[in-house]
């Protein structure tokens, strides 16, 4: 430093120092000098470094000139207009002022007020020049040679708006258009890579889209190991794991659904579930489920006397009119199980003694002869106690199992059947046991002796079969949960019918759920579910979410949410409450160019919902700009389909068109190989030899196979017929050329034939589910039964998906039509034989 004389006579000459903004150009024009001179800079990043800085400068300085200028001839021009006006204000006031007698003020202004700001985004766009576009198309020509990326596509790549909402059609190919524009974010706009965020759903999907994320950034040289991949893409549920663990109360909370992983999982998935559309229970899930059972059991009379009025309705057989559509239905049937039943009921009472559980003490043994409408039966046991007879059913493990004199009976069906006809014209009481564990519980609970609580199966109306009460409850909760709904708010607001089981069950319900989630909370270290952490940091955890710090929310500022039309309430409410939270805090990223605050892209497509049935809706995706305002969206619609050709695109568009408000919206088959093939989807009768047949003729052929199905029965159908041609697939090393998958389960997946086996017809309607939707302001305004209609139109939407996994050859093997009950819709009763995209090969 220089002495005080000389800092002193520097403030005092101003004059004689350069400009900060001069010094600084002039000293980086000899830096760039020198190093040119030297030859030490790589050309290719200096030329761009060069004209980007050029352009910049430029464009710098014409603002700045431009402002100079107009602020001179702004000062200039009102001098020599003051003079003239007021010239002229003077000679023409003086008589205007002559004329005026009275003066009155000025009328009140109505005044509104400013507006209310309610978006969930800053108003700003993306710095994407005219120049990096030019570079980015030169460099994917260059690099991605025969991939190039269709109008569309580019559209999406480069959108400069805070949010964007993409429509992908089937085989539209967005997986190398989303890592594209992830390379945009992060090589050209200079975004850390730790502040873009992708989310998927399933696992596998993660898995296929970090192996493309490696393989285009590798192009432009940059390197992202295993573990950078595995911070960008993540699910949902590990991405809320990190809003629980960053809670100072939580910080080592574990997630009730990672107890179905199985010990010994890669480090790098700990966090992440293979499917979140799984709610199957673990026998891990299940003991916590139960420990809370029992606790609650004990603890809450009210529970245990609703838990045991569950058993009784369950156990003792409730009387049934014979004028019933079971009863109807099965009527013509009574004979042939009259003359069966002393065979049916030795075989069921043989595997409960194999079992251990037969006799039980206080009932005594038979077989007791009963006449049913004149038609011999017989029940197995008879308790003086309850006056009641005892009618053994068969346990779970045993439901596959036939008669040996009819070995296409099985013994589910024939034990279903009789207690039918028992309920019927039985005019004793009947106790109906099929659980062999549980038996001796359950009559303890008719007689009143209670020492436990009782695990018995029970069938919620308008589900599709009887489940453990612990799944029954697990199922119930999550679908209220998913809605967005408080499980226990929720059944307040429900109403049944005077009598009703599911009036009792979802009492318990509702005082069941809440004391499981404590029970959860209490374990050391505590457990949450995953819809418990996303309420509790979605938009009713608003005090939740302001006690967390600034890092837990840049990972994922910038968001780019696959497969959007299956969020349910619960993930929209998070991501609505993530992105306010930000903006409030003004979160944002800085770079040498702009300052970047928060976005969301959504790519998906509304017919490909078809998880309704978990709590899923295509209502936020086509209703995106509501539920995510922002000051501008773009919205893409990417046609181009690269997957089927046109006819296999035509016919499953077909039964989802009208649910389409955009007319602009069809696939248009685009992949070279396909695009000029015209093979209709051809309907045939069921016949599984014959589709063995042509199964085995396109494997032959070297081509790739799918075979769908509605239920799992018919997987076992079919797998018996196709057993040859499995083997050979096996036997030559391509068992992966052929795959047999439920039609949700081949979401995501195509093969060059594809068969249906069966009708895609909606199963049943929920009353309990149409009050849940109608509380969650899902469907249409004033129906009766939003869920129903909304499962309706999910049926034809499975359908659309299940077909688009054809490239060249679809296949329909269908029962004959039967009629539907109640306004249940079938995808083959939409389809039109006038189209030539089908084709009707039925005999008639």
């Amino acid at each position: 430093m220089g002495s005080a004389e000389e800092v002193n006579q520097t403030k005092q000459a101003p004059d004689i120092l350069m400009p900060k903004g001069i010094l600084a150009r002039t000293l980086t024009a000899l830096a760039s000098a020198v190093l040119r001179s030297q030859k030490v800079h790589d050309s290719e990043s200096w030329e761009h470094g060069s004209n980007h800085g050029y352009q910049q400068g430029w464009k710098t300085g014409a603002n700045a000139g431009f402002r100079q200028g107009f602020d001179k001839g702004r000062n200039e021009g009102h001098e020599a207009g003051a003079l003239e006006g007021h010239q002229r204000g003077l000679e023409e006031g003086f008589e205007a002022g002559k004329r005026i007698i009275e003066l009155r003020p000025g009328r009140p202004v109505d005044v509104k007020g400013p507006q209310v700001d309610r978006n969930l985004f800053d108003d700003w766009r993306f710095p994407i020049t005219e120049q990096i576009e030019r570079e980015v198309r030169e460099k994917v020509a260059l690099y991605l040679k025969g991939q190039e990326p269709t109008a569309d596509q580019w559209k999406m790549i480069f959108s400069k708006d805070p949010s964007t909402c993409i429509v992908a059609g089937a085989g539209s190919g967005k997986s190398t258009t989303m890592v594209l524009r992830l390379l945009v974010l992060h090589r050209y706009l200079a975004i850390p890579r730790d502040n873009i965020a992708v989310v998927t759903f399933t696992r596998e999907s993660r898995k296929d889209f970090r192996r493309k994320l490696t393989e285009v950034f590798e192009l432009w040289g940059i390197t992202l190991t295993e573990k950078m991949t595995g911070q960008i893409v993540r699910t949902f549920h590990s991405r809320i794991l990190d809003f629980i663990r960053w809670s100072q109360d939580h910080p080592k909370v574990s997630a009730f659904e990672f107890f179905s992983l199985k010990k010994g999982e890669d480090e790098d998935e700990e966090d992440e579930l293979e499917n979140v559309f799984d709610i199957r229970l673990t026998v891990e899930q299940l003991g916590l489920m139960y420990a809370a059972y029992q606790q609650t059991y004990e603890a809450n009379k009210e529970f245990s006397e609703l838990v045991a009025e569950l058993v009784r309705r369950s156990s003792k057989l409730a009387p049934m009119s014979a004028n019933s559509p079971e009863a109807k239905r099965r009527a013509g049937r009574m004979d042939e199980c009259s003359r069966r039943d002393a065979e049916l009921t030795e075989t069921v009472e043989r595997l409960w003694q194999q079992s251990g559980f037969w006799p039980i003490d206080g009932i005594q043994p038979g077989p007791f002869p009963l006449s049913l409408k004149g038609r011999e039966f017989f029940a197995n046991g008879y308790s003086e106690e309850l006056d009641a007879y005892v009618v053994l059913g068969v346990g779970k493990n045993d439901r596959k199992l036939s008669l040996l004199s009819h070995p296409k009976m099985k013994l589910t069906g024939a034990t279903t059947m009789k207690k039918t006809f028992f309920q019927v014209y039985c005019d004793k009481g009947i106790i109906f046991l099929d659980n062999y564990a549980e038996a001796t519980s359950t009559l303890e609970i008719l007689r009143g002796y209670v020492t436990k609580c009782p695990k018995f199966d029970y069938q919620i109306e308008g589900e599709l079969g009887e489940t453990p009460i612990m799944q029954a409850f697990h199922s119930a909760a999550s679908f209220l949960e998913n809605l967005g709904l408080d499980v226990s708010e929720a059944v307040d607001r429900m109403s049944f019918p005077e009598g009703s089981s599911d009036a009792i069950f979802f009492k318990a319900l509702a005082i069941y759920w809440p004391a499981f989630n404590l029970y959860l909370s209490r374990q050391t270290p505590p457990i949450f579910t995953f819809n418990k952490m996303f309420e509790m940091f979605g938009e009713r955890g608003e005090a939740n979410l302001q006690e967390l710090p600034d890092e837990v929310f840049m990972p994922m500022l910038h968001l780019l949410v696959d497969e959007f039309q299956d969020c349910g309430a619960n993930t929209i409410s998070w991501l609505r409450a993530v992105f306010r939270e930000a903006r409030r805090r003004r979160l944002h990223i800085l770079t040498d160019t702009a300052v970047c605050p928060g976005s969301l892209m959504a790519v998906g497509d509304d017919w490909q919902s078809i998880y309704g049935w978990r709590g899923s809706s295509p209502k936020f995706f086509k209703d995106f700009e509501d539920y995510f305002p922002s000051p501008s969206t773009t919205h893409v619609l990417m046609k181009e389909n690269y997957r089927s050709q046109q006819m296999v695109i035509d016919a499953a568009e077909s039964l989802v068109k009208h649910q389409s408000n955009d007319d602009e919206k069809h696939g248009i088959a685009s992949h070279p190989k396909v695009k000029d093939l015209a093979h209709p989807v051809q309907v045939l009768d069921r016949n599984d030899s014959h589709l063995a047949e042509l199964v085995e003729r396109h494997f032959d052929q070297g081509q790739t196979v799918l075979v769908l199905y509605r239920k799992n029965d018919t997987k076992r159908e079919v797998q018996d017929k196709l057993g040859s041609v499995l083997a050979k697939a096996k036997r030559l090393k391509r068992s992966g050329n052929i795959k047999l998958l439920t039609y949700h389960g081949s979401k995501g997946l195509e093969a060059d034939a594809v068969f249906l086996v069966g009708d895609c017809a909606q199963l049943s309607t929920s009353p309990h589910r149409n009050m849940a939707y109608r509380q969650a302001k899902l469907g249409e305004m004033g129906d009766p039964k939003p869920y129903d209609t909304a499962q309706g139109e999910e049926t034809l939407r499975l359908a659309y998906v299940a077909i688009t996994r054809a490239k060249q050859h679809c296949y329909w093997f269908v029962e004959p039509a039967q009629p539907l009950k109640g306004g249940l819709v079938s995808a083959l009763a939409r389809v039109s034989f006038k189209k030539p995209f089908f084709e009707d090969l039925r005999t008639r």
